[in-house]
């Protein structure tokens, strides 16, 4: 009976967060697409849904694979005051793991999707996806080192070691300047959808599933690293209720990283790169990212 009730939970979050980020998915298309011909802004497009999870006759196995093993990670993402559904002491390289995995079936499925749609496919897509997994492994592994220094509880490579404290409360100066440098930098690397085509096809492709996925997990991992707050505490509400309000000030949260704060930066960013025309796009993420590296030793050291 146990075990039956442990799979029907495991469904039914992992059926919520693919209803969730479609309904991201579909507030990115309607509220901010932009997107015509003359350039005007389009705004309330009505979309009519339609899913088509086939392409040039072929059925994506691969596709499938790959959102089953993305919608996985979502079990290891603490979510508000609700713990992880699966907790192991390293779920920081088993979220790497899935990511990577999820990744390298979803290249091979969307050659089998549509020739079209893989051969439009850039390569700054896939170098910001690996920049995504390596700076959140190197970002894991400096906090995972600063937690055990700093004798703080839990599983340093677990997820829900950061979830379960402000770390932005337990720094000093130099450690929140590289709490900082280590959001922008996930920020700029976070996954996004590139194409925002839908509402013109009137279509939801298998890929476009999988692709807003994607885009949940890389704002559900910032938020919970983050911006753990436990709202419902500093309302007076505990019990079920606390729970309840703390899941879906966690949902609100990575509602407003992906639909706004992460483009907005990631726009910034590549914006600036292209004025001052640098051609490596994430040469200054990566010294920033080493910057905060030494920022947050400083903190635990000196």
């Amino acid at each position: 009976m146990y075990s039956f009730v442990t799979l029907f939970s495991a469904v039914a979050i992992i059926l919520f967060v693919l209803l969730i980020s479609q309904l991201f998915m579909l507030a990115e298309e309607c509220l901010f697409y932009k997107k015509t011909d003359a350039g005007e802004r389009v705004k309330g497009r009505s979309c009519q849904i339609v899913y088509k999870l086939n392409g040039d006759g072929h059925f994506p196995k691969p596709l499938f694979a790959a959102s089953i093993t993305l919608l996985a990670i979502f079990l290891f993402i603490p979510m508000g005051s609700l713990p992880q559904f699966i907790s192991t002491p390293a779920d920081l390289f088993i979220v790497a793991f899935l990511l990577l995995s999820a990744h390298a079936l979803y290249m091979k499925g969307i050659k089998i999707f549509s020739k079209d749609r893989y051969q439009l496919m850039e390569i700054k897509e896939i170098n910001s996806f690996f920049y995504f997994v390596a700076v959140l492994l190197i970002i894991g592994g400096t906090l995972s080192w600063y937690v055990l220094n700093r004798g703080m509880p839990g599983n340093i490579f677990s997820i829900d070691a950061y979830s379960a404290m402000f770390l932005w409360l337990h720094t000093d100066y130099y450690g929140k300047i590289a709490l900082a440098l280590f959001f922008l930098l996930l920020a700029v690397g976070s996954p996004s959808r590139e194409r925002r085509i839908f509402c013109e096809s009137r279509e939801i492709t298998l890929s476009d599933i999988f692709e807003a996925t994607l885009s949940t997990a890389g704002a559900a991992i910032i938020a919970a690293i983050f911006l753990p707050h436990k709202y419902a505490l500093g309302f007076g509400i505990t019990g079920t209720a606390m729970f309840s309000v703390d899941f879906l000030c966690f949902w609100l949260e990575a509602f407003v990283l992906q639909t706004m704060i992460l483009p907005l930066i990631k726009r910034l960013y590549f914006n600036f790169m292209k004025r001052k025309c640098v051609k490596l796009r994430y040469l200054p993420g990566i010294l920033a990212c080493a910057l905060g590296v030494i920022l947050m030793m400083i903190d635990l050291y000196f």
